[in-house]
């Protein structure tokens, strides 16, 4: 199963994700990511620029009513969210 990945630790091709929507919900310190956070810390321009996690997620877990984000799930600007958590993983 992919690790969940989280909000100020996780990226997409080197912008830390930020802004996230669930604060109550904690992986190793940090708040999870879910579908819907955003925008992220940018890594180009056009839709690099702010890119949102609400492409691909879990379909079966979730936080705050939210389906969460795991690595390998790809953010709406294609890239795939990385650096998970080492020990909380979700199908």
């Amino acid at each position: 199963m992919p690790a969940i990945t989280k909000i100020g630790v996780s990226n997409i091709s080197g912008g830390t994700l930020a802004n996230g929507q669930v604060s109550n919900v904690i992986v190793n310190g940090a708040p999870i990511n879910v579908k819907g956070d955003g925008p992220h810390v940018g890594h180009g321009i056009g839709i690099h620029a702010a890119p949102m996690s609400t492409v691909d997620s879990s379909s079966t877990v979730k936080a705050g009513g939210k389906f969460v984000i795991r690595e390998g799930d790809n953010a709406n600007c294609g890239h795939p969210h990385v650096a998970g958590s080492g020990d909380t993983n979700a199908g």
